[in-house]
């Protein structure tokens, strides 16, 4: 779950994994500048234990064979120490081609680098210092959308690229319909002509 909405919320949506009886896990992934917020829920009641991070990659899906030549024999074998670093990095080089290769995906990437950064603006009071989006870094942040722009030009350009998107299918579909009417228009003026035309008179000789 999202700490997005208040400890509350997220403590709420945490006791939600515990089910007849059984106990519940949750895995919160936070960063570096986000740490407090461990304290805070450690203040709820929350049981809170920080994992390894090669411990937590190892849940990673295996990569592509197109990208196991560029990981090391160290990192191809189970348990290497840098096995889920690698295996990480070359997900993400999957994803940054695919998100690169295709504009629809590249336009909803950048629709989720800016959704992300408004809504952690969003935070409520209670841990606003710890969500603090003046900590993020906006460039790691859009690389984990799969973007190799910069963030400012994502931020700033995005809205205007879309205008200018809708603004020439405008003027492509206008331009489409008043080339339509001036072929009615010649086709109508072509067949009066036709009718209008007097009739050879015929020669008795």
């Amino acid at each position: 779950p999202n700490p997005l909405f208040g400890t509350g919320r997220y403590v709420h949506r945490v006791g939600r994994t515990a089910r007849m009886g059984h106990g519940g896990e949750a895995l919160l992934m936070l960063m570096p500048h986000e740490r407090a917020y461990a304290e805070v829920l450690s203040a709820r009641g929350i049981a809170v234990a920080e994992e390894a991070l090669p411990q937590a990659l190892k849940w990673l899906p295996p990569p592509p064979d197109s990208e196991l030549r560029h990981m090391s024999k160290p990192s191809k074998r189970d348990g290497g120490a840098s096995s889920g670093m690698a295996v990480a990095c070359a997900l993400q080089r999957c994803i940054v081609r695919a998100v690169a290769a295709d504009s629809s995906v590249s336009d909803l990437a950048a629709d989720a680098f800016r959704s992300f950064v408004r809504s952690y603006a969003t935070h409520p009071k209670e841990v606003k210092s710890i969500f603090n989006v003046r900590m993020l870094h906006l460039g790691h942040v859009a690389f984990a959308c799969g973007l190799r722009d910069r963030p400012a030009m994502i931020g700033q350009t995005g809205s205007v690229a879309e205008r200018k998107r809708k603004k020439y299918e405008q003027t492509l579909a206008a331009n489409k319909k008043a080339k339509k009417q001036l072929y009615s228009a010649a086709d109508q003026l072509v067949t009066k002509a036709a009718s209008n035309k007097p009739a050879k008179a015929k020669s008795d000789v």
